[in-house]
């Protein structure tokens, strides 16, 4: 049977890491969403609505990546928790 080894600091770093690059995409869609506006308002026609459906495209992908990120991270929170308690209920086995 193969060995299965945590470390609780690294999982809450991958934690923090994932809620940061949600947040970071979050920023960056918003960044997009008023670049996209401001270029439509330049274009007309077709071209307008061809690059409206691309960024819509990419809007839904790029937030569903994000949501999704943030659910890993609150997953792994509660992982997080959960290992916590396991581990002092143990340390509280061999305490008097």
């Amino acid at each position: 049977m193969a060995d299965i080894s945590m470390s609780l600091q690294q999982l809450v770093s991958d934690s923090e890491d994932l809620q940061t690059a949600a947040n970071g995409m979050d920023s960056a869609l918003d960044d997009l969403n008023q670049q996209v506006t401001a270029f439509l308002q330049t274009y007309h026609g077709q071209a307008a609505a061809a690059f409206l459906e691309f960024s819509n495209v990419l809007h839904s992908s790029s937030a569903a990546m994000s949501a999704d990120m943030k659910q890993a991270s609150r997953i792994l929170a509660e992982m997080i928790e959960t290992m916590e308690q396991s581990d002092n209920k143990a340390a509280g086995g061999f305490q008097q």
